[in-house]
């Protein structure tokens, strides 16, 4: 019959050898070793039990303030332009996803300053929506314009755009009633936009330059005339105020009141200088180029009252 194991180590044994080897035991290293190994054990369950009851907790906490729809409000900028007189459009277009209190718009010029404006009419879930601004005094000529949604005082992440058009470095003059400025020394070649305010449309002259170019109102309609070539707008005027713009260049066009009223093909060989005479008119502005239809929008917009 087999005999069972006592248990007891047998002397000679390789386990006996190992465990009893008094080199290995008396080894400075290896006490190194096992006490090394034990700090690093200690140090690991220590910081386990630090980040458990005080690191989480305190994220937890924290985390609480936090909105995760400022995050992930879907706003973006379709167009961004400077208009007439530093007047700045922005075209926004919001997503499906996230919620929205409020627009923070940050505006950068060419010297690196900067100006921003909060707004709370904020634009509906996949709506496409224009802003518009005043001038801002500390900056000079507008760069970029930054986007930020506000969700509970909170900035989501930003959208930027680089200004696609500028209107201001062609603004040749700016008039307001009642104002007076000399108007003699304005030379146009081949392209002009102006723009201007009128009350009304009774029958009456408005602007002309020299003996070159006249606006007038005719029959609620308004008249462009130039080297015995009419540009009649396909538009009438009505009875409050009208915002007009006759823009010359390759092709002219006008529009009145923010809605396109006619093209012509017949002033190419355009050119004005001399004095200018001006009517019963309002926030006249005249640019050494025609103006687009986006320009027009700005106009209209940042002057309508």
């Amino acid at each position: 019959m087999e005999k069972r194991g006592t248990g007891k180590i047998k002397k000679g044994s390789r386990v006996h050898s190992f465990l009893f080897n008094k080199k290995f035991v008396n080894s400075k290293r290896s006490q190194a070793g096992i006490i090394t190994i034990v700090l690093i054990i200690l140090i690991v369950i220590v910081a386990v039990v630090i980040i458990w009851n005080v690191v989480i907790p305190l994220v937890k906490e924290k985390s609480k303030g936090v909105q995760v729809d400022s995050f992930i409000t879907d706003l973006t900028i379709g167009k961004a332009s400077v208009g007439s007189l530093e007047t700045s459009k922005i075209t926004l277009t919001r997503g499906s996803s996230g919620e929205l209190d409020g627009i923070k718009f940050v505006f950068y010029d060419d010297e690196g300053k900067t100006a921003f404006e909060d707004r709370t009419d904020v634009l509906g879930k996949l709506e496409t929506k224009d802003y518009y601004f005043s001038p801002f005094g500390n900056l000079s000529k507008i760069v970029k314009i930054e986007v930020y949604p506000i969700i509970n005082n909170n900035l989501g992440m930003k959208g930027e755009s680089q200004l696609t058009k500028e209107l201001s470095p062609y603004l040749s003059l700016s008039w307001k009633t009642g104002e007076i400025k000399p108007t003699n020394e304005f030379i146009f070649n081949n392209k002009i936009g102006i723009s201007f305010w009128v009350n009304g449309n009774d029958n009456k002259n408005l602007l002309s330059q020299g003996s070159s170019y006249e606006i007038k109102i005719d029959n609620a309609k308004i008249i462009f005339s130039y080297g015995g070539n009419n540009f009649t707008s396909s538009n009438d005027l009505t009875l409050g105020k009208n915002h007009v713009v006759v823009s010359i260049g390759q092709v002219s066009t006008m529009y009145i009141n923010n809605q396109y009223s006619g093209a012509s093909n017949s002033f190419n060989d355009f050119a004005s200088s001399g004095a200018l005479t001006i009517g019963e008119i309002d926030n006249l502005m005249i640019f050494n180029k025609s103006l687009d239809l986006n320009s027009v929008s700005g106009l209209y917009n940042s002057q309508l009252e």
